[in-house]
């Protein structure tokens, strides 16, 4: 996969989605976005083939979470956020949402992180 996305486009975006992330609106659609970015611009050398197989498998789980980081993941590839007219996608958050007792959003993000990355490891072994 080539780099289609200058430097300067990237850097906007990374700084754009992190201020969303940093807002609590919808951040496991802004994690994904930003791995996704970070594939576009710096291509295979950034994750393995397995990582982004699974990435980009996520958009069709039926977990929430996974699929928010999936479909973020998804939108980053074409450096098009859901923010953006054109930017196809399905229904995600609603934004703010009400935190599950026990959980913060970091932690729920944090989890969903880590079994993508033992799915991958599991793949690449």
């Amino acid at each position: 996969m080539k780099n289609t996305m200058s430097k300067q486009h990237f850097e906007s975006e990374m700084s754009r989605a992190k201020t969303f992330q940093g807002l609590g609106t919808d951040i496991e659609y802004w994690a994904g976005y930003i791995r996704g970015l970070r594939r576009n611009f710096h291509g295979e050398a950034f994750g393995t083939e397995a990582e982004h197989r699974l990435w980009l498998e996520a958009v069709n789980s039926e977990d929430t979470i996974r699929r928010q980081l999936g479909q973020g993941y998804a939108d980053g590839l074409k450096g098009r956020s859901k923010q953006e007219p054109g930017a196809d996608h399905k229904q995600l958050g609603t934004g703010r949402r009400p935190k599950p007792k026990g959980s913060s959003a970091m932690e729920r993000l944090d989890e969903a992180r880590k079994n993508l990355d033992r799915q991958a490891d599991e793949l690449d072994s």
